[in-house]
């Protein structure tokens, strides 16, 4: 079940946005602050190129059945994070982004 979600943005002019994304499960309220700098280093190649696979659907098949595939997408790429998580994987990130992460 997917649940919107509105968040107010700030852009880099300083003018606020109302910004609505759908999310499948809850977001836990004790998850770890999120890091721009790191999502785009360590997620961002990856959600693009979830992103490419799911908008090339655009027009072939209706919003629920594009749903299903995107969610398909989601559980491998989950999958496979859990697969890396599971071979320890170094922390790469820098000590600024480490401090920026604690606050």
């Amino acid at each position: 079940m997917n649940t919107a979600l509105e968040l107010q943005a700030e852009l880099t002019d300083g003018s606020l946005i109302t910004a609505i994304y759908n999310r499948s499960e809850p977001i836990e309220a004790n998850t770890p602050e999120w890091n721009l700098t790191c999502w785009q280093r360590d997620e961002k190649p990856t959600f693009m190129s979830m992103c490419e696979r799911y908008m090339a659907l655009y027009g072939t098949m209706t919003i629920d059945e594009a749903d299903v595939i995107w969610q398909q997408l989601v559980k491998e790429n989950q999958t496979q994070k859990s697969r890396l998580s599971a071979n320890t994987l170094p922390d790469n990130h820098t000590p600024e982004e480490r401090l920026e992460e604690s606050f």
